[in-house]
């Protein structure tokens, strides 16, 4: 799980760098947000397919990301 909003290091960039050395690592990564609403990561999230749940969220939000995640790596 990774947040979008980091210092120094965002989750986009998180993301392309993990991309570029692991891409299987990559697709089993799941964004937490609160920032939908930036064209940049509203973009990021709809072309990677990428997972994600927007603050605030329940445990058993973090839950079914979690079971998401799961299921995309049995694919």
């Amino acid at each position: 799980l990774s947040d979008m909003r980091m210092p120094e290091l965002d989750g986009v960039s998180f993301y392309d760098i993990l991309k570029d050395t692991n891409p299987a690592q990559a697709r089993s990564l799941a964004f937490i947000t609160g920032d939908t609403l930036s064209r940049r990561v509203s973009e990021f999230l709809a072309t990677t397919d990428s997972p994600y749940i927007e603050k605030p969220f329940m445990p058993d939000d973090v839950r079914e990301l979690v079971n998401r995640v799961m299921s995309r790596k049995n694919v």
